[in-house]
């Protein structure tokens, strides 16, 4: 059974991890900068979504590399964020560098709807393109 993929953040980091995915996987996109989305649509396969919410109705996988704590609870449990657009079920793989602390907080706020966290911060040298593995860590 395929699952819908979805990945908020186009930055450094996450446009070449989205296009890696997008290579074996139909995938949605949003970056708040419109134009680092329209820039990945270019380069990559994938669809482009308008907001949090549009791509949190759509994805059974939710990808995150964003900037830090706050851009993440944002996203999150924002007014018409995640939490309240994703189905029950569902997963967010948060690949922003954060402190542990958050990822309690989300995994604690996101389990009172069923939605499953995995904190899985990227390390690696800020690159354009994954040329080399990356190495996550998994909380």
């Amino acid at each position: 059974m395929n699952k819908a993929i979805g990945f908020i953040g186009l930055g450094v980091m996450g446009s070449p991890m989205a296009g890696h995915l997008s290579n074996h996987h139909e995938i949605r996109v949003f970056n708040r900068s419109l134009e680092k989305t329209k820039s990945w649509i270019k380069k990559y396969s994938g669809s482009e979504c308008s907001s949090v919410k549009e791509i949190s109705k759509v994805s059974d996988i939710l990808f995150l590399c964003v900037g830090n704590d706050n851009d993440v609870r944002e996203i999150i449990s924002d007014k018409d964020g995640a939490l309240e657009h994703l189905r029950s079920g569902s997963c967010i793989v948060d690949h922003t560098t954060t402190s542990a602390d958050l990822a309690k907080e989300m995994n604690n706020l996101l389990s009172t709807k069923n939605i499953n966290y995995l904190d899985a911060p990227r390390s690696e040298e800020h690159t354009s393109e994954l040329q080399s593995p990356c190495n996550l860590v998994c909380r």
